[in-house]
């Protein structure tokens, strides 16, 4: 029997009923709004512990997002993040303004976004360490000597 007071059924409650945003809010610490536009398949990690979720945020299919994320919006601008299918967040980062994740991108712990991430980048604390395409190529050699070659 699935326990009616864990982070995913309560979440579920949430998109659907009202008061449920202040449950999320009691029982686990984060701020989702059910205004935000959240695939179903999105995995929250740790029972989404600390994350902060704009309301005009669009997150797509299969996303997996990590303790203390905030997809947000930057002080002064009025558009909030869109954030594609597959992408990985990890631990702190920051999603500012009116920017867009493109699908299959990885964004690294502590990173601050305040520009859009093309497709399959993997982003790590600022905009110098941008590295175009690893995820795709992981399993190649290619990607062995394209690494190599960074380094």
């Amino acid at each position: 029997m699935k326990n009616p007071f864990s982070f995913s059924s309560i979440y579920r409650f949430s998109r659907k009923n009202r008061g449920g945003v202040f449950l999320l809010r009691v029982i686990f610490g984060c701020d989702i709004p059910k205004e935000a536009k959240i695939s179903d398949t999105v995995e929250f990690q740790h029972r989404a512990l600390g994350v902060v979720v704009h309301r005009d945020s669009v997150i797509g299919e299969n996303c997996f997002i990590q303790h203390h994320v905030t997809i947000g919006v930057n002080k002064g601008n009025t558009g909030a993040p869109k954030i594609g299918r597959n992408v990985f967040i990890g631990p702190y980062a920051m999603l500012l303004g009116d920017i867009t994740i493109g699908d299959n991108a990885v964004i690294g712990a502590g990173s601050i976004v305040m520009k859009d991430i093309e497709p399959n980048a993997i982003y790590t604390g600022n905009s110098i360490l941008v590295k175009r395409g690893y995820r795709q190529l992981e399993n190649t050699e290619q990607a062995t000597s394209e690494k190599k070659s960074v380094r």
